[in-house]
């Protein structure tokens, strides 16, 4: 009898943001956000190379990584293995630290008493990912950057929320943080 993977995802699934990386007072304009940000038509498993994982886990893991939106994390207990209802993958954050802490907060919720605590056994992440970018937006945020932000025309606006993933735009900062709609909302683009 073959096993089914029941996995949670946590958090800002349809809905996306950015975190800037530069704490700075000026934010970039939508030429320069958007040399800052990568593709979206693919994200990738980065297996842990710091937790020990079957080859068959490994495999599993690799191959959700193409199905879920980055940035992501997948965190499960190595008492209960991958194949367990504590397994969480936390999908389409603004940065992979938001999201490895969702999904072991989560997995760490969900695990049987006595077990050991949940550790990320990977990371989702962009294809051809490089860290260290001043400008970072989940993949469903970076989606609607390309279709919608910039191609508007005028003044303009882009927040988003670092916690919950969500983001949104408008003519100008305070109609931004109204479509963003999260008490922690920074303006990340403005044009």
């Amino acid at each position: 009898m073959r096993k089914m993977i029941a996995w949670t995802l946590v958090g800002g699934l349809t809905l996306g943001g950015a975190i800037p990386a530069a704490a700075t007072d000026t934010v970039p304009g939508a030429k320069e956000a958007w040399r800052m940000l990568f593709g979206t038509r693919t994200s990738v498993a980065e297996v842990s190379t710091t937790i020990p994982l079957s080859q068959s886990d490994r495999d599993i893991v690799q191959s959700i990584g193409p199905t879920q939106q980055y940035y992501g994390a997948i965190a499960y207990s190595p008492d209960e293995g991958l194949l367990s209802e504590a397994t969480v993958a936390a999908a389409n954050h603004h940065s992979v630290e938001i999201a490895r802490a969702l999904a072991l907060a989560d997995c760490n919720g969900k695990r049987r008493e006595g077990t050991a605590a949940c550790a990320v056994a990977a990371d989702i992440l962009p294809k051809r990912y490089r860290a260290g970018r001043a400008l970072q937006l989940s993949m469903g945020a970076t989606a609607g950057f390309d279709a919608e932000y910039r191609k508007a025309k005028g003044s303009r606006s882009f927040a988003i929320s670092a916690q919950s993933g969500l983001w949104g735009w408008g003519p100008d900062d305070t109609a931004a943080l109204q479509a963003c709609n999260a008490q922690d909302c920074k303006v990340v683009v403005r044009d």
